[in-house]
């Protein structure tokens, strides 16, 4: 254990620019979480990104272990490369960048640039978490049994449409997560993956789903309110206030979507970038989180989104086969218990580009209109 503590605090101290002031307190925060989190904290091999964070280490930590926002392994993902040939199981968890996009990007990879592998995540066709409805997959991570997840599956959404009003909301909670410019292979070490530029964070994304809606007569509000800068903590309780001043003000609208994108890395700093390849061209994979109430977590409703996460998630990977990553099915409200038909969706990762990022965003914007247009009653 004391061998752990000492290398992760190198880690720490090697990676960031910080004063070594900074680097104690990361030591403190290190070794007490491996004392008391019952194994999990010597598997976090991403904690060495913590002080590359805009808020540092404690924020990091905060985002791991507070009950919103901890991380979660998902052992019934297969990962399958797309342009390797062997395949491995491999855990997900969320977890925190520390590269950036950068347009001046050198093409000569530096000496300390960190790799990524490209993998098409595709859910097991023998795991006891994996739930098949419609040609998708949902994998159950929560307490509730297959059984009644899959019976909610398989009922219908209810989507009012009122005509002339506002119909969907799109926001951003971490709206300054961002991508890779180019398809490089590697990443450069020691950035952040954000930026406050909206021609490359989340709104950019968010940008071309209003499109689709928009094209199809679709009224819908696109948030740009950046919540998680220039404080990350705290980033889930403004936007839950934004949305329920929506909410209020437009009471026709029937859909709300937190999107997001995900960061998968593995030992050693190999960043893992869900790719999917749609009519030839390369797409980053898409991930449904759709919550499920322990029964502590005051969210009632959460069936409700259940149902639309299921046609969503079938009419993207009907419509894109291999779009999908398997939705998640979790003891995790974020801010979904605010009203029905929510979910929080990560559009690829932190090592996909943004032009891999933004067609996902196109081919999300035209399922949701088709799920809109079967299902949705004046």
């Amino acid at each position: 254990m004391r061998g752990i503590r000492f290398k992760l605090f190198l880690t720490l101290l090697k990676k960031t620019a910080r004063p070594v002031v900074s680097a104690g307190l990361c030591f403190l925060i290190v070794a007490f979480l491996a004392e008391y989190s019952g194994g999990f904290f010597e598997k976090l091999s991403v904690i060495s990104a913590a002080a590359a964070m805009p808020q540092g280490s404690i924020s990091v930590a905060a985002k791991y272990f507070a009950a919103e926002t901890s991380a979660e392994q998902t052992e019934s993902i297969t990962v399958e490369p797309i342009e390797k040939e062997q395949s491995f199981s491999q855990a997900e968890s969320e977890t925190v960048s520390s590269q950036s996009t950068s347009s001046s990007a050198p093409k000569e990879k530096p000496k300390d640039a960190g790799s990524i592998s490209e993998y098409a995540f595709k859910a097991s066709k023998t795991s006891s978490k994996i739930i098949w409805q419609g040609g998708a997959a949902f994998s159950n991570t929560s307490k509730v049994s297959n059984a009644e997840i899959q019976k909610i599956l398989k009922q219908t959404p209810e989507i009012k449409l009122t005509d002339g009003q506002p119909q969907v909301l799109i926001y951003h909670t971490h709206s300054t997560e961002s991508y890779e410019l180019e398809d490089l292979g590697y990443y450069i070490s020691g950035s952040s993956a954000r930026t406050v530029d909206e021609k490359y964070n989340m709104l950019r994304v968010g940008d071309e789903i209003v499109k689709e809606l928009e094209a199809a007569g679709i009224e819908v509000i696109h948030d740009r309110s950046l919540y998680d800068y220039p404080s990350y903590n705290g980033a889930y309780n403004r936007s839950a206030a934004t949305v329920k001043k929506y909410l209020e003000k437009y009471p026709s609208i029937t859909v709300t979507l937190d999107i997001h994108r995900d960061a998968i890395e593995q030992s050693g700093g190999v960043r893992v970038k869900p790719t999917a390849v749609i009519n030839g061209k390369k797409a980053a994979q898409v991930m449904i989180i759709a919550g499920v109430d322990d029964g502590t977590m005051d969210f009632p409703k959460w069936r409700e989104n259940m149902k639309f996460a299921s046609v969503l998630q079938q009419q993207m990977e009907n419509s894109y086969p291999g779009l999908t990553r398997a939705a998640m099915v979790c003891h995790r409200r974020y801010n979904m218990y605010l009203t029905t038909n929510s979910l929080l969706i990560e559009m690829g990762g932190h090592a996909n580009t943004l032009d891999e990022a933004i067609y996902s965003g196109q081919m999300l914007g035209r399922s949701l209109v088709e799920v809109l247009k079967e299902y949705g009653k004046s």
